[in-house]
């Protein structure tokens, strides 16, 4: 079964960045679907946020794993820093 994770943004490419960076995936990783984009309203009345579908490519796919791998790599280039 697929995966679907849901994000909101003033933009629609804010909503995705904020998807992607959330599951530790690239573009390329996922299928991009937008249901709402997105609109200023008139005066900042009645704006409405842009709402994005992201599905993970990969049916194996685990945010968790994907977290924690992304994790490990970040504190292995720390300790290289240093």
């Amino acid at each position: 079964m697929e995966k679907e994770y849901y994000y909101v943004g003033v933009t629609v490419d804010e909503a995705i960045q904020k998807g992607l960076r959330d599951l530790a995936l690239s573009e390329d990783a996922v299928k991009i679907e937008v249901i709402e984009g997105g609109s200023a309203g008139i005066f900042g009345l009645f704006k409405k946020e842009a709402k994005v579908k992201l599905i993970p490519l990969d049916e194996e796919y685990s945010k968790e794993q994907a977290v924690e791998l992304t994790k490990k790599s970040l504190k292995k280039k720390l300790k290289k820093r240093k």
